[in-house]
């Protein structure tokens, strides 16, 4: 009987990127397999019907990989749980084994060879049977591990570069601190995996990121220097951020001052401002996706899901959404092909009330409740949260998260200007 496998990633392109993977591993039809967005849409499948394993990702929309083990856990069957995270992180994996996951694997270290022989080896251990008349039963031996990560190709000094360490990791991707040995300056340096890069689409992303950057001359957006292959991987040199990420902020501080705040987004608004200029919307605009300066400056980054909105292929086939559903404008869910600069404008809205709030404006349990509200359900007011928000701030950050695009900014230049003057009549409030 061919093994029932459940795939549960909130993400659409890591799901099919660990189809990917297990097709590359094993012969054509080893495995049947199905997939699940969040935790919610897992149970319903689980208790609807049989699975052989479950391949899960630590992260998801809607809460987490112990989630979902803690609900197998009150079952009286349940399937083996491989566990797929970025975080290489010792004392997480040693709490999912403690919680009931059979095995965890770094998405980094992952081939189609790894991610098979987990599989199977979770399935068979599995269904060995614990006792023998004999005496206890040994488990399977181990599959062998002598599998090289891709990421450790990138090592030493290649090609004018020195590679100094991993920033992180995941299905997607990697990004490494090097210094440019030519000129002594750090730089980042975003890879994709061998295997995506065999994937037509993933590679068309890839490189339009690269062209898409080199468009670029603002201190808003960040700057990319070079592009390269080595042993099969396709490199993309861009400038290094050592402020982090404004992602990495809140989860320091979980909420900044609205003085902080504004600069932020004002920074971003003017970067946004520089792509819609060159008829380039973003469509993945987020913390994690906003990088600072050690001063403080917001560059943005990640332009993978950038749409080049004049004379330009489309890469999304009809029907498939792509963005950050807590960030994603009413128009994104169902209207991909005419997107413009309003719906990076309306991302930038839930990040401002993130930073002032230390919350999303909208809250789910599962992607389709998350679309019903950016669709139909008014955002909360800031000051609810933020009590010390000037008004101006908040009448901001209302008119980036109305409904309509129409409502919104139309620019971000406009924005931009708003912003600043909450600055100013801030600084002149303060002397």
């Amino acid at each position: 009987m061919i093994p029932r496998l459940l795939i549960v990633d909130d993400d659409p392109i890591d799901r099919k990127l660990f189809r990917r993977y297990l097709e590359q591993g094993s012969p054509e039809g080893s495995f049947s397999i199905e997939e699940a967005e969040s935790v919610r849409a897992a149970r319903r499948r689980l208790l609807n019907g049989h699975f052989d394993c479950v391949l899960l990702d630590h992260l998801l929309l809607d809460g987490t990989a112990f989630d979902l083990l803690r609900f197998l856990n009150q079952r009286t069957s349940a399937p083996p749980v491989v566990v797929l995270t970025g975080n290489n992180d010792e004392q997480l994996a040693l709490e999912l084994l403690a919680n009931g996951a059979d095995d965890y694997l770094l998405k980094d270290r992952l081939s189609g060879q790894a991610l098979t022989q987990a599989v199977r080896f979770a399935i068979a251990r599995h269904q060995a049977p614990r006792f023998h008349a004999s005496g206890p039963v040994a488990p399977p031996v181990a599959p062998p591990s002598g599998i090289r990560p891709w990421t450790e190709r990138l090592r030493g000094e290649v090609h004018g570069y020195r590679i100094d360490g991993m920033l992180g990791a995941g299905a997607m991707g990697a990004v490494f601190e090097a210094v440019q040995l030519s000129l002594g300056r750090k730089v980042a340096i975003k890879v994709i995996p061998p295997l995506l890069a065999k994937d037509p689409e993933s590679m068309q992303r890839f490189e339009q990121e690269a062209r898409i950057l080199a468009c670029f001359d603002s201190p808003f957006i960040i700057p990319i220097y070079d592009m390269f292959q080595h042993e099969q991987l396709y490199c993309i040199v861009m400038a290094f951020a050592d402020g982090g990420s404004v992602e990495g902020l809140l989860q320091r501080e979980r909420r900044v001052s609205p003085r902080r705040a504004t600069g932020i987004v004002r920074d971003a608004a003017l970067g946004l401002f520089a792509a819609s200029s060159q008829g380039i919307v973003h469509r993945d605009i987020k913390p994690g996706n906003l990088l600072l300066s050690a001063r403080g400056q917001v560059r943005i980054a990640d332009f993978g899901l950038a749409k080049l909105s004049r004379n330009a292929q489309v890469l999304t086939a009809p029907g498939i959404v792509l963005g950050s559903a807590a960030y994603m404008a009413p128009e994104q869910w169902y209207d991909t092909a005419e997107l413009d600069t309003r719906c990076d404008l309306y991302a930038l809205g839930c990040t401002l009330f993130h930073l002032l709030t230390g919350r999303l404006p909208f809250v789910s349990n599962s992607p389709e409740e998350m679309m019903r509200f950016h669709l139909e359900s008014d955002p909360p007011e800031v000051s609810d949260y933020c009590a010390d928000c000037p008004t101006a701030l908040a009448d901001i950050a209302r008119k980036l998260l109305e409904k309509a695009p129409e409502r919104r900014y139309q620019d971000g230049s406009k924005l931009a200007r708003d912003l600043h003057a909450c600055l100013t009549a801030r600084s002149r409030a303060e002397r």
